[in-house]
């Protein structure tokens, strides 16, 4: 028997609640005892509501060419709002101690943001020191498109239907 389920807010008070929202203080570097490479990323709520996150890591080494992934977030449960929580992410390629350009991508929701870091893993087994990380937001962006784009399309479709129905009113009272 499989189970599915929907989330859903419901605010009963007279306001709504701080909009979702979130960022990420540090990204850590790290080998396991087999000697694979994981990331760690301390994101924190910073919203009023509960996020469910996903998305993905990116490498790209610093001083060449060489890039891997994207390899997929691994985060136990929903984030509730202020609270703080590390997302894993296993390497589950071979990759070199660098130091690499990392890109994590995280969405919950609408809501999509970017966080950089420079990292280096351990040669060994062990943990390298935290990496600060950079943001780059894009919340929205891609929903404020996709509105304009809409209303563009609706636009031009009622222009278009405007000039054939003129048309046809002209033939028909020109015969």
């Amino acid at each position: 028997m499989s189970r599915t389920g929907i989330r859903m807010y419901l605010s009963v008070g007279g306001h709504n609640p701080p909009a979702p929202n979130f960022t990420a203080r540090t990204m850590t570097a790290q080998r396991g005892p087999g000697g694979r490479a994981i990331v760690r990323a301390q994101i924190i709520n910073t919203g009023g509501r509960a996020l469910d996150l996903s998305g993905t890591l990116k490498l790209a080494s610093v001083s060449g060419s060489l890039s891997a992934g994207p390899y997929q977030v691994q985060l136990g449960t929903s984030l509730a709002p202020h609270q703080s929580e590390p997302v894993i992410i296993p390497v589950t390629d071979e990759v070199a101690d660098g130091p690499w350009r990392a890109t994590l991508e995280l969405r919950s929701g609408l809501l999509v943001k970017k966080f950089h870091a420079k990292i280096k893993f351990p040669h060994t087994h062990g943990m390298a020191p935290a990496a600060a990380v950079d943001a780059e937001a894009s919340s929205g962006n891609a929903l404020k498109g996709l509105v304009a784009g809409t209303l563009l399309l609706g636009t031009a479709l009622l222009i278009i239907t405007n000039r054939i129905r003129r048309r046809h009113d002209r033939t028909t009272a020109d015969a």
